[in-house]
Order: structure tokens, then C-alpha cells, then sequence
């Protein structure tokens, strides 16, 4: 909606109990954007409102199947909470090489500050959870380049990079001490542009509720199954043991099932009278 766009894409009601995404060029009559928003953060960000009166667009700025607008934006929301974990890692990775450099530049009782235990402790724990929230962000974007079930990694990757890149900007600008706050260093940015992460694509909070759903549990009390365990049911034959007919899987006394090697292998199973039902959640390799 401004110099920089051509268009804009929404997602408005089409009909009775009908959701469509629609796609609306600048100059549409009855199609006016705000001015910018000032926001905290992300200032490079061009936020507007959008008002709409009386717009109308031909049929075939219709994007995608008419009525399938609603499963298009939760589609999208999934993928964009991969987009944001992602975001927040590279918030988080900055916000940490900003600090370890400024510690290691930073003299103080005649020695850099990165010599002080308590910076050091700072540091490492900035460094652990970087390489554990790497794991989560990159399980969840191979989750879905494997067309596999990746909403609820996705919403694991997204709040753990969320909570994460907050407590590391945190502590990065009190490394930096007074200069921390002030706009002559870039870790003042990393600060307020932060916040968005635990807002934008579901809030910290539908994150946990997505993720609760995820292992079966939900608000009214009563268990519901949800896509994520959906996805990883198998239908296998009964006359031969699970442990024979999947090779690529063993059976542990201790936790269930687990995947010994990551080695994909694909099994064909001729039809059989009569089958058993197993429900296994995924594992990364």
C-alpha cells in the first residue's frame, strides 16, 4: 500500500460462512492506506492501516480457491512461525557477537571486561542456548521440506527463539553497561526491535496453546487428537512383530520408540485382513 508496493493482499469474507484471499493493486477505488504507523521498532518495517469502501475487485484477483482463504492463512501462519524462530535466532546470534566483541574491547581495572567471571558466565549461557535453539529452528524447517506434520515444531521453534532472543538482548545490553542504552551502540535496535518476536505470528501464550494441543490436551479439559500426532499414524501389518517389519526402528524398554540411525527407508505392505493401529510421535533424526 505504498510507493514501494504494487498491491496489497487480504483476507475478507467472500460470502455466508466464506473466507477468500483477495488481491487489491494500489489505486482501487475505495481502497485507501493510512499514513505509516510509529511502532518501537522495526522502523524499517512500513506498518499502515488499510481502509476499505466500497473496493471491489474482479474475480480474478482472487488468490487461490474461493472459500479456501482461512486453511491459506493458517497454512501460512505455520510456515511463518518457522520465518520468525529463524528471526529470532539471528536477533539472539547478533545481540551475542555484539557483546562478546564489546567485552573482549571493554577495559576495566586494567583488563577487558570478557576476563571478569560474571561477563563470562553471561556468555556462555548466551552461547548454550543459541546452539539448543539452532537445533529447534532448523528441525522445524526440515520438518516442512520433508512435506511432513511441522505445526507444532514449528510453534516450539517459534516461542523457545522468542523467550530466548529476550533474555540474550537482555543481557547483552547489560554487558554493554550505560552504553547499552544509548542509540550510539546497535544493541540499543536489537532491544526494541526484540519485542515483535513474542507478538507477530501468535503471541508467546497461542504458542503454548498450540503446542498443548499438540500432546493431546486442550482448554475445555478433554483430550482431542491434534494434526501433529494425526501425521504420524501408521496402519502396519499384524502377523509380523513391529520390530521386523520396520527395520529402520527399534523398540526401547525405557522411552518407547526411537530411530537408531538416520536412515530413511520405505516399506510396501501387501494388503492384509486384518491390521493394528499404533500411534508413534516423530523423532529427528
Amino acid at each position: 500500500g505504498t510507493e514501494l508496493s504494487s498491491c496489497v493482499t487480504i483476507t475478507a469474507r467472500t460470502g455466508d460462512d466464506e473466507i477468500s484471499n483477495l488481491i487489491v493493486p494500489n489505486g482501487t477505488p475505495g481502497y485507501q492506506p493510512g499514513p505509516p504507523l510509529k511502532k518501537m521498532g522495526w522502523k524499517s518495517s512500513d506498518t499502515r492501516p488499510l481502509s476499505f469502501d466500497g473496493a471491489r475487485v474482479p474475480a480474478d484477483h482472487l488468490l487461490g480457491e474461493r472459500g479456501n482463504g482461512f486453511r491459506q492463512f493458517l497454512e501460512i501462519l505455520d510456515g511463518g512461525r518457522i520465518s520468525v524462530a529463524a528471526l529470532g535466532l539471528g536477533l539472539a546470534q547478533g545481540a551475542y557477537e555484539q557483546a562478546l566483541a564489546y567485552a573482549r574491547a571493554r577495559q576495566q581495572f586494567g583488563r577487558p571486561i570478557s576476563k571478569f567471571q560474571a561477563i563470562q558466565f553471561k556468555l556462555a549461557d548466551m552461547e548454550t542456548e543459541i546452539a539448543a535453539a539452532r537445533g529447534l529452528v532448523y528441525r522445524a524447517a526440515w520438518l516442512k521440506d520433508q512435506g511432513r506434520a511441522f505445526a507444532h515444531a514449528a510453534s516450539i521453534a517459534k516461542l523457545y527463539t522468542a523467550e530466548l532472543s529476550r533474555r540474550v538482548v537482555n543481557e547483552a545490553v547489560q554487558v554493554h553497561g550505560g552504553y547499552g542504552y544509548m542509540d550510539e551502540y546497535p544493541i540499543s535496535r536489537f532491544y526494541r526491535d526484540q519485542k515483535v518476536l513474542e507478538i507477530g505470528e501468535g503471541t508467546n501464550e497461542v504458542q503454548r496453546l498450540v503446542i498443548a494441543r499438540g500432546i493431546g490436551l486442550s482448554a475445555c479439559g478433554r483430550t482431542v487428537p491434534d494434526r501433529h500426532y494425526l501425521a504420524t499414524r501408521q496402519t502396519i501389518p499384524v502377523p509380523q512383530s513391529a520390530t521386523s517389519i520396520a527395520p529402520s526402528f527399534k523398540k526401547s524398554t525405557a522411552s518407547g520408540w526411537s530411530k537408531p540411525v538416520a536412515k530413511r527407508v520405505t516399506l510396501a505392505f501387501a494388503p492384509l485382513t486384518s491390521t493394528r493401529t499404533t500411534e508413534r510421535p516423530w523423532r529427528f533424526p
